[in-house]
């Protein structure tokens, strides 16, 4: 079925590459950005009648998606409100982490620290915990609010109900809530201390990341005890490319895109990793990123 005489002006065949920071994958078959909860539940609703798949993009960071495009709907929430009460902030989930992150430091709200430098959105971020191995997002989380999917309801959780760990939580385990802002409760401290701490980060990012070529960040997660990247180095994949998809060389547990890179390309050089780091430390590596259209695998 297709989506035709509905209440909302949805776009056909949006290129997807461009929202997403990897700089790869074909168009949506159909493109809605919902600035408003009532506009996610009616979009939401819309597909549902015409029996669209949907996939809700954020701000296009750890995600992978096909050359051939999503053959559905993609709904992109971009509720961007903000509004500080004490040392709590509520977000609205379109927001860039980033922006976030900066606007706190201002404000002279600590915490956020860990998520310097993360590209994405706020929802995103909540979705897959980001931050570093000391302090991620989901330690600030006070509630969160979502759209069931099924019920097309409001809800919220407590932090205790989203399940934060390591790069994981129940809306990225199951997808059948949409996050659509958070309340997170940060601590007073001095603009010039936070300054400091999310400069030291950003720096060590700097040195140790990525900048020049597209990527989706670390594509695995850590194993237990052990560092995906070292692993990947010490298999002898740092710098390995296949097409124009390469192992970075300043960090093994990256990808990038040196210009002209296939979902394939990526793919393949993550199957390859797979297969390698099993063969020699017999570690199985869990992908981090998310493979939109999973089933072209090998296809």
């Amino acid at each position: 079925m297709s989506l035709r005489n509905l209440k909302l002006r949805w776009l056909k065949n949006v290129p997807l590459k461009n929202l997403t920071t990897f700089r790869i994958g074909g168009p949506a078959q159909y493109f809605f950005q919902a600035e408003a909860e009532e506009d996610l539940i009616e979009a939401l609703k819309e597909a549902r009648e015409a029996d669209l798949p949907v996939f809700i993009l954020g701000g296009g960071s750890n995600l992978l998606i096909s050359d051939r495009g999503y053959p559905g709907a993609i709904i992109r929430p971009t509720n961007r409100f903000f509004r500080l009460a004490g040392q709590e902030l509520e977000v609205g989930a379109g927001i860039s982490l980033n922006w976030l992150v900066t606007e706190a430091a201002r404000l002279g709200i600590s915490g956020l620290e860990g998520e310097t430098a993360i590209p994405g959105t706020v929802g995103g971020a909540i979705c897959s915990n980001a931050g570093t191995p000391d302090q991620n997002i989901g330690q600030l989380v006070k509630e969160v609010n979502f759209i069931d999917r099924e019920t097309l309801e409001l809800g919220c959780y407590s932090a205790s109900r989203c399940h934060f760990a390591y790069r994981d939580s129940i809306f990225k385990r199951k997808a059948d809530k949409i996050i659509t802002s958070v309340v997170l409760e940060g601590r007073s401290d001095q603009q010039a201390s936070i300054w400091s701490r999310m400069v030291d980060l950003a720096q060590r990012k700097a040195s140790t990341q990525p900048r020049v070529y597209p990527s989706a960040g670390c594509v695995f997660k850590n194993p237990p005890g052990q560092s995906a990247g070292a692993l990947i180095d010490q298999a002898g994949l740092k710098g390995f490319r296949i097409g124009q998809a390469q192992v970075s060389e300043q960090h093994a547990n990256f990808i990038v895109n040196l210009g002209r890179a296939s979902s394939q390309d990526v793919l393949a050089l993550i199957d390859l990793i797979k297969d390698r780091v099993k063969r020699e430390f017999k570690i199985e590596l869990v992908e981090e990123i998310v493979i939109l259209s999973e089933e072209l695998r090998g296809s």
